[in-house]
């Protein structure tokens, strides 16, 4: 029997810096005019986790799931003087499972909390790694990391890639391999969208499948070539792109213990409710 998980988004700040080739077409940075210029701090949700209502009741209930600043990088070297009190709100809620993703896998080590010892189990620390160059730079350097969870994403896969060589090493430590293509929203021009194959897709997940890793595949991306070397164009905020990959057969598991018919439902607190 399937379900559906709720996760809720945790966002203390809006704005990055682009980093790789994978922030190209970046899809929060259609949400935000001045994404990359200016990094501001939300008053609101900075605390989020902590939170109450007049019942004295948290806004994210207890053994809820948590979406880390998914509009930006955890890591990002200008917050790093805020870092520390997000820990402290990390730390104070075990109760609940957060989930970090980053691309600036190197700044890890110097930003962890001084009693992460081998790592919180609350907390799933994610890398991601969207081509081969990515992979061969990121990856060796995420599995020296202390961590309870390891967990890869190949968001958004602009390409091939190969990942024998660390599935031969870290297969045993890995939950889940996630996968999605690129979107393309406005002000985004479509020319500049790169696709995604079936034949990368497939390539990881056959990988996955050898080693009994769990496999994720669950968006497309706004161009998709298909099985039979088609190119097919999925509109935007369309469920085109689930559809299409739910259709692929490939996903074999989630994050969060999710089996491969489950779903999940993004949330946000209600800031009128505050």
């Amino acid at each position: 029997m399937s379900k559906i998980i709720k996760i809720y988004k945790w966002n203390p700040w809006t704005g990055c810096r682009k980093y790789s080739e994978g922030c190209k077409l970046c899809s929060s940075s259609s949400f935000y005019p001045n994404y990359y210029t200016d990094i501001t701090l939300s008053l609101c949700n900075f605390d989020l986790p902590l939170q109450r209502n007049k019942q004295q009741e948290y806004y994210i209930p207890l053994n809820s799931y948590v979406a880390v600043e998914f509009n930006s990088d955890f890591f990002l070297p200008d917050m790093d003087f805020y870092r520390p009190y997000l820990w402290n709100i990390i730390r104070a809620r075990p109760d609940l499972k957060f989930r970090i993703v980053t691309k600036r896998i190197d700044r890890v080590k110097d930003h962890l909390p001084i009693d992460w010892g081998d790592g919180w189990d609350h907390v799933y620390l994610d890398c991601t790694a969207e081509n081969q160059k990515q992979a061969d730079y990121r990856l060796p350097i995420y599995f020296t990391l202390p961590l309870k969870h390891y967990n890869i994403l190949t968001e958004p896969l602009i390409e091939d890639i190969n990942l024998e060589s660390i599935f031969k090493q870290y297969h045993s430590k890995i939950e889940t391999i996630f996968v999605e293509g690129e979107f393309c929203l406005p002000p985004h021009n479509l020319e500049d969208c790169r696709p995604c194959n079936y034949k990368w897709v497939k390539h990881i997940a056959d990988q996955c499948k050898w080693y009994n890793i769990n496999f994720s595949f669950d968006l497309t991306g706004t161009k998709w070539i298909n099985e039979l070397g088609e190119l097919i164009l999925v509109p935007p905020y369309s469920d085109g792109m689930e559809q299409l990959a739910k259709a692929t057969n490939l996903t074999t598991g989630r994050i969060f213990g999710l089996k491969h018919n489950d779903s999940y439902e993004l949330l946000e607190v209600n800031k009128e409710e505050r």
